[in-house]
């Protein structure tokens, strides 16, 4: 990874929209054969400087990198900005699934049961529903 020509690409792009086409194109070249991650540590200052956010040593997973503040007035701006970008050069990252569990209602809990009735098992109305 080119880490001065990916800074200057991702300059490029902040400060001026239009040439995002021709920042990006510099940027996935400089890139070379990096990880998301390591261009996410290069990327992650020089992005929150530009939209004017703090960052702060990161706890948990984050542990022994720099996140944005999510405390800080323009943390926002900042996550999209790095989002679009890591988006742009990588592909958006597919979600782990909600934390919260699926509530259905008693009429979805009715029909439900109604459905795996007409089955012996709960495999043979899995099988039933994939066919």
């Amino acid at each position: 990874m080119n880490t001065t020509k990916l800074i200057a690409a991702i300059n490029a792009g902040l400060v001026a929209e239009d040439a995002w086409d021709k920042a990006l194109s510099d940027a996935l070249k400089a890139v070379g054969d990096a990880s998301r991650d390591e261009v996410r540590v290069v990327i992650l200052p020089v992005i929150a400087a530009k939209c004017k956010c703090v960052t702060k040593d990161g706890a948990g997973k984050a542990k022994g990198t720099q996140v944005l503040d999510s405390e800080h007035a323009n943390y926002e701006a900042a996550k999209s900005v790095l989002r679009r970008w890591l988006e742009a050069m990588f592909g958006k990252v597919e979600s782990t699934g909600s934390s919260e569990p699926v509530k259905f209602t008693r009429e979805q809990k009715a029909a439900a049961k109604a459905f795996l009735k007409l089955f012996e098992s709960k495999a043979q109305a899995v099988k039933a529903l994939s066919a």
